[in-house]
């Protein structure tokens, strides 16, 4: 009899430890597929980011709208990310409506990051078709989400790409003269 309790517990042990493999190789899974669904749509989103800054205007602040509508995106795409695996908490008042989300600090850096990837590469596009008071315009709009350090490269491109702009339109000048 002592003999078939302790084959039970055993057994009962076993199939438990079987239980709680399962459960966390099935969340390490569905926290992989969110992360690798939320960073395609970010980089979609990053892409999205660079076509609406081709109809920005420099010094025009409503020309703005769709850079500013990809950055809301990558925002609303990491917070639904923390939300699924649990980085970031809706906070809710007394009547039960969502007044803010409590984020880890992870998710926040990894948003900024995300942004200011976005933010680099569209400012480097503009500098690139020889748009640098574009380029301008927006490290200016957008400097607090741009790093440090890319903002200072940034600013080197810009004004090379400033320098080139005033070469070609000299050349321009001189090669139209009769």
């Amino acid at each position: 009899q002592r003999t078939k309790e302790a084959m039970r517990a055993k057994l009962a042990q076993t199939q438990f430890k079987i239980n709680d493999r399962t459960t966390s190789t099935y969340g390490k899974q569905y926290n992989d597929y969110v992360t690798r669904e939320t960073d395609d749509g970010v980089g979609l989103a990053q892409k999205d980011m660079m076509d609406a800054s081709a109809v920005v205007v420099a010094g025009d602040e409503t020309s703005l709208t769709g850079v500013t509508r990809t950055i809301d995106n990558i925002r609303d795409l990491r917070l639904k990310q923390a939300l699924k695996t649990g980085a970031a908490k809706e906070r809710v008042d007394a009547e039960g409506n969502v007044v803010g989300y409590d984020m880890n600090p992870s998710t926040q850096l990894q948003m900024a990051k995300d942004i200011g990837e976005g933010l680099y590469q569209t400012i480097n596009n503009l500098n690139a078709v020889n748009q640098p008071e574009t380029a301008k315009f927006l490290m200016e709009k957008y400097a607090a989400y741009i790093d440090p350090v890319n903002k200072s490269k940034l600013a080197e491109k810009t004004a090379k790409a400033t320098e080139d702009v005033r070469a070609l339109n000299a050349f321009q000048e001189v090669r139209n003269l009769p």
